[in-house]
C-alpha cells in the first residue's frame, strides 16, 4: 500500500521594476529637498516554487492473528520525502478497539537497512517503544531526509502473552509524515494505513496430549486395517482405531492424529485427497491436505472443514466393502446435514492434579524420587527433571518413572545447583505436547568435607 501527497508552497517572485523612486528628505532648518530618478530598470528574476510531499508504502505484515505460539508480528514502512527540499520525517502506529486489547500490545520502530532487516523476530536497536494504547512515533533529527529520498522503519507488535485476550481484536493504523520548516504550513502527511490484529479464540481442544473420539450419531470414526481410507461405523471403544490427538495450529486450523499408546506411534494423520474425494490417513506431512478448520454448528456439533478445498467432511453414501462401513469424503459444507455435524469428546485426558514426589536414601550419596506412571500414557510420555530451575535430567521412559541421583557420578553437584533445600520438579510431555507439571518436591544438597550429601526435605 502506498500513499503520497505533495503541497505547493507560495513562490517568492521579483518581477521587472519599471521606475524607481527615490525620496530622500533631508530635515533641516525648515528646509526639505526632494531628488526623484525615473526608469531605473532591474533584472527580472522568478524564484522556483518550494514543495513538501511525504509517500509511505505499507505491506500487510502487520494484519495479524496472535496466538501463545506467534506472539508477533513486523512491517516495514517505507518513507519517501517526494518534496524538493530536505525535511524531517516521523512514522506513528495508533490503535482502537472495542475491548482492552490496545493496552497489550506494544510496538516498537527503529530504522532498519532495508525491508528484508524487519521481520518479527528482529532485535531492534534502540527502538521507540509504547503500548498501542496512545500512538507510538519514531521522529527524526531536522532536514535528516533528502529531497528524494527514503528511508525504511520496521514496525513490531508484540503481546507478552494471549493468556486471558481470545477474541480480543483491534484496528490499527499508520501515518508518515514530513516536516520541511517550523513555519506553518512547511509539513506534509500521508493517508492512514490500516491493519488488523486479532487474538485467536481459546482452542477447546487440548494441547497437552488428550485423545478424543470423533462420532457422528452415536458411532465412530475410525481407521480401519485394510486401507487408508477413513470410515464410519465403529464402536468408540476401540482404543487403537478411533482416538484421536487434535493438535492447534497458527490461524486457528488444527491436524488430527491418530493416537495409540504402544512404542511405535504410526504417526497417521487425517489428510484431504480432493473436493469430493475420500477423506484418508496419511503419514505425517504437514500442509494444506492435513490441516483442518474445526468449528461448532448451530446445533453444538462440529464441522470438520478442509480450507484447501472449502469442504466439509461428511459420513457418506459410498459404501467400503472390506470395513463394511460408510467412508467419510469431502462435500459441499451445508450446516443442516446431520452427516456433517461430529460430536468431538475427550476419552483420556493425561493431566491429573500436581502430586508430591516420593523420596527415599541413604542420607548421603544415593537419592530416588518417584511418582505415579500415567496409566494409558506410557509409551507415549516422557519426563524432564529439574533442580532448583536448573535441568538435570531426560527421563524417557513412561512405565518406570523414577529419578535417581548419586554423588559418585557426579549427579546434582553444588556448583551447579547450589546447596540448602531446593526444589525439584517433573515436567511431562505426552505425544509429543506441550511440557507440563507432573510432581514436585524438595532436595537437600550438603556441603560434607570435599565432596557434598544429598538428603530428602
Amino acid at each position: 500500500m502506498s500513499q503520497s501527497r505533495t503541497s505547493l508552497r507560495p513562490p517568492l517572485r521579483r518581477g521587472l521594476l519599471a521606475g524607481a523612486v527615490v525620496f530622500l528628505s533631508l530635515i533641516g532648518t525648515g528646509t526639505a529637498t526632494a531628488l526623484w530618478s525615473t526608469q531605473v530598470s532591474l533584472d527580472t528574476f522568478t524564484a522556483d516554487a518550494a514543495t513538501v510531499g511525504v509517500s509511505q508504502s505499507v505491506g500487510g505484515g502487520l494484519d495479524h492473528a496472535y496466538t501463545a505460539s506467534t506472539l508477533a508480528a513486523a512491517q516495514a514502512v517505507v518513507v519517501t520525502n517526494t518534496g524538493n527540499r530536505e525535511a524531517a520525517y516521523s512514522v506513528a502506529v495508533s490503535a482502537t478497539s472495542a475491548s482492552d486489547l490496545r493496552q497489550h500490545v506494544t510496538a516498537r520502530l527503529a530504522v532498519v537497512a532495508n525491508a528484508a532487516a524487519c521481520t518479527p523476530s528482529t532485535t531492534l536497536v534502540s527502538p521507540v517503544t509504547g503500548t498501542l494504547n496512545s500512538a507510538v512515533t519514531l521522529s527524526s533529527a531536522p532536514a535528516a531526509l533528502a529531497a528524494g529520498s527514503s528511508v525504511t522503519v520496521c514496525v513490531q507488535t508484540v503481546m507478552a502473552t494471549v493468556a486471558t485476550h481470545g477474541g480480543k481484536a483491534l484496528t490499527g493504523s499508520i501515518v508518515s509524515s514530513t516536516v520541511a520548516s517550523v513555519q506553518s504550513g512547511w509539513n506534509d502527511t500521508t493517508s492512514a494505513a490500516t491493519f488488523q490484529q486479532n487474538v485467536s479464540a481459546p482452542s477447546p481442544f487440548s494441547e497437552t496430549g488428550a485423545r478424543y473420539s470423533i462420532s457422528n450419531r452415536d458411532l465412530c470414526v475410525g481407521r480401519q486395517w485394510n486401507d487408508a481410507i477413513l470410515v464410519y461405523n465403529f464402536s468408540c471403544g476401540h482404543a487403537q482405531l478411533t482416538e484421536w490427538l487434535i493438535h492447534p495450529l497458527a490461524g486457528g486450523l488444527y491436524r488430527i492424529e491418530l493416537a495409540w499408546n504402544l512404542p511405535n506411534q504410526p504417526d497417521q494423520f487425517w489428510a484431504s485427497t480432493s473436493s469430493n474425494g475420500d477423506v484418508v490417513h496419511a503419514v505425517d506431512n504437514p500442509g494444506p491436505a492435513q490441516s483442518w478448520e474445526i468449528s461448532q454448528r448451530p446445533d453444538g456439533t462440529y464441522r470438520i472443514k478442509s480450507p484447501q478445498y472449502n469442504a466439509c467432511a461428511a459420513v457418506s453414501n459410498a459404501w467400503h466393502s472390506q470395513a463394511s462401513s460408510w467412508k467419510i469424503q469431502l462435500t459441499a459444507c451445508n450446516d443442516a446435514d446431520v452427516k456433517q455435524g461430529f460430536a468431538i469428546a475427550i476419552v483420556a485426558d493425561p493431566t491429573p492434579p500436581i502430586e508430591i514426589l516420593q523420596c527415599t536414601g541413604n542420607g548421603t550419596n544415593y537419592i530416588d524420587f518417584s511418582w505415579t506412571p500415567l496409566a494409558g500414557y506410557q509409551h507415549v510420555t516422557v519426563y524432564k527433571v529439574y533442580v532448583n530451575d536448573i535441568f538435570a535430567m531426560d527421563h524417557l521412559n513412561g512405565h518406570w518413572t523414577h529419578a535417581q541421583f548419586y554423588t559418585g557420578s557426579g549427579h546434582l553437584n553444588p556448583a551447579v545447583y547450589g546447596t540448602g533445600l531446593l526444589p525439584i520438579r517433573v515436567e511431562q510431555s505426552v505425544h509429543g505436547g506441550i511440557w507440563t507439571e507432573a510432581a514436585n518436591g524438595f532436595v537437600r544438597i550438603t556441603p560434607a568435607g570435599s565432596g557434598y550429601n544429598l538428603g530428602c526435605s
